[in-house]
């Protein structure tokens, strides 16, 4: 079985809803403008760090990647958009946006670590979790940018698509910060690579900040941190297998599964 970050949040937050998504495999359409929004931005980031696409060509290929993400909306969640006006201009306002923020997002990368040389963009990985267990289990993640320096330091960069940006409490958060905490830690197994030598970051990409729509950030991940969030897979592993699988009441307002035949 793999387990992704997103499987481990969709557990942390509501057991059932994990089992209903990954073990019974019940899988519920959804989307929005901003999940086609940040995929489209994250494609066309990727294209042009891999040199698959010129700067004179960013225009273009967001507005297309945008256009298909949105043709993936289910009919019924599309209508909604359509027939609402603020979901109107938060549409036309990304189309504009998105190819100068693309832009901006790669600028800053060459301003803030001069030298870089990049290793991979947008890099799926699949590492074996060690538990003892009859099954088998591997975490499965993507890296949105590996990068090193003239140093030999090893970088982890994920972008992040947000509004306004993001506060204190959230980019200190634990249940934040353990997506980069995984990565690092399977990326250098996988690699084997000294922990100590590769840093984390997040990478904001504001689109209604007034200035600095741009943000890097480190996250601190040290031995106790990933020993925590090991533990929080092994936990769900435990549970999974004694086939405990709670509801968290406290979760249903933005679970897709709530109020349908399989969590009424």
């Amino acid at each position: 079985m793999n387990i992704s970050f997103s499987a481990i949040d969709t557990w942390r937050k509501c057991p059932f809803s994990f089992k209903l998504k990954y073990k019974d495999k019940i899988d519920i359409p959804g989307g929005s403008i901003h999940s086609a929004y940040g995929t489209s931005m994250h494609d066309t980031i990727k294209n042009v760090l891999n040199e698959t696409i010129k700067d004179e060509e960013i225009e273009n290929h967001f507005k297309n990647s945008f256009k298909e993400e949105i043709k993936t909306i289910p009919k019924e969640k599309k209508e909604k958009i359509f027939q609402n006006k603020e979901e109107k201009e938060t549409l036309v306002s990304m189309t504009k946006l998105g190819p100068n923020l693309c832009r901006q997002a790669i600028a800053y990368l060459s301003e803030k670590y001069p030298g870089f040389e990049i290793v991979q963009a947008e890099q799926e990985f699949i590492e074996p979790i060690l538990i003892d267990s009859k099954e088998s289990y591997d975490f499965k993640g993507i890296i949105d940018l590996i990068f090193k320096m003239p140093d030999n330091s090893f970088h982890i960069l994920d972008w992040k698509n947000c509004s306004w940006g993001w506060k204190a409490e959230k980019k200190s958060s634990k249940w934040t910060t353990y997506q980069l905490t995984y990565y690092k830690h399977y990326f250098a197994l996988q690699n084997n690579i000294d922990p100590n030598n590769i840093v984390c970051s997040f990478a904001l990409i504001k689109r209604t900040a007034k200035k600095d729509n741009i943000e890097i950030f480190d996250v601190k991940v040290g031995p106790q941190k990933t020993k925590n969030a090991l533990k929080v897979i092994n936990n769900l592993i435990y549970t999974s297998e004694k086939n405990h699988f709670p509801k968290n009441r406290l979760s249903c307002t933005y679970c897709d599964y709530h109020r349908t035949q399989w969590c009424p």
